[in-house]
Formats: structure tokens, sequence, C-alpha cells
């Protein structure tokens, strides 16, 4: 059986001479030997390479095209670098769910399903903004209708500040005394 050849055209010129070529969407077009032997390897070259390159590109509105959208946006280069780092991490998780699944198919449920496979309440936070950013983008592209992520149920951290009793204060400024002053002054004034 003879396989058919992909995206190989014949052109006549007004001569009556016969060209052959490589003519794909979204590609350059391409002339082929006039050797059948060499066209074909030529082709199955050139169509192995435009495949790959297919298969590396996500398709418009799936998981993995949004990530790649967020990605090449201001907002994610505008991130310092430990924030990108991190956020790159949980981007990664979202995409292995399935690159090319729908985006749209993140319904709350997923969402707060996605978030609970975190143990630690900060790594919940941070898969959070994650997801949130994600689905700015979706909106903005009208992939999705709602933010599935709003209202969520996240545990927040203790607050770090904490007012010092009498005592507390008491005992610093009599083991900051034997220092010079610029460890008391701005205390006091504080």
């Amino acid at each position: 059986m003879l396989e058919r050849i992909r995206y190989q055209t014949k052109r006549v010129n007004r001569r009556g001479d016969v060209r052959w070529y490589w003519q794909r969407p979204s590609f350059k077009l391409t002339r082929l030997p006039n050797d059948p032997v060499e066209r074909f390897k030529m082709v199955r070259r050139l169509n192995a390479i435009a495949d790959k390159r297919a298969q590396a590109e996500p398709t418009p509105g799936s998981i993995g095209w949004v990530i790649a959208e967020y990605q090449d946006g201001d907002e994610f280069r505008d991130l310092s670098k430990g924030t990108t780092a991190y956020y790159k991490r949980y981007l990664r998780d979202i995409e292995a769910l399935g690159p090319s699944l729908p985006f749209a198919s993140f319904t709350r449920r997923a969402v707060v399903d996605f978030i609970e496979t975190y143990p630690r309440p900060p790594q919940r936070r941070k898969a959070a903004a994650v997801l949130k950013n994600l689905f700015k983008i979706a909106r903005y592209y009208g992939i999705v209708a709602t933010d599935e992520t709003g209202g969520l149920r996240l545990k927040a951290s203790k607050p770090r500040d904490r007012i010092w009793s009498d005592d507390e204060i008491a005992l610093w400024l009599k083991a900051a005394g034997d220092e010079d002053a610029h460890m008391t002054t701005p205390f006091l004034l504080l």
C-alpha cells in the first residue's frame, strides 16, 4: 500500500515544467527535489519537524495555553526572582493535570481539590494565588465566565506583630543598656 504524502503539491509552469513543493499552512513554502526518492525523504523530514512543533504548541483555551499566555505576559515578567521560582513550581503542578485539557474544566470542585492536595496552609495560599492569576488570563480571553478561586477558605498565618508587655520592654532596655545609644534610642522613639 502506498503512503499518502502530506502537504506535497505539484505545480506546472507556463512551459509545462513540473515543480514539486511542500506547502503546509503557517509554514514557509519549500521547493522539493525532482527526484522522487529525494523528494519523499525531504517531505517526510519536513512533516516530522512540523508535527513535532504542532505538538509542542498548546491548543488555544487549554490549560497549557493559558499557562503559556500567563508566562508570556508582563505581569509574570515583573515578578521578583523568588516569586517566579515558586510560581513555576505551581504552574508545573497545574500543567501536570493535563496540558491539553480545556481550562474551562476547572470547576469550583476541581479548584478546591487541587488546592487541598498541598498539606501546608502556606502552600495552599500560594497555589490559590497562582490559580487566581490563571483565571484572570482565562477570563480576559473569554475562556471562562467566572473566577472559581474567589472566596476560598484558606487558613491565614498568625500575625507577626505582638505588643510587648512592660516587663519585656524593661528587660530589653536593661540588656541593651550596656550597648551604644544607637541600640536603645530608636526603640524608645517607637
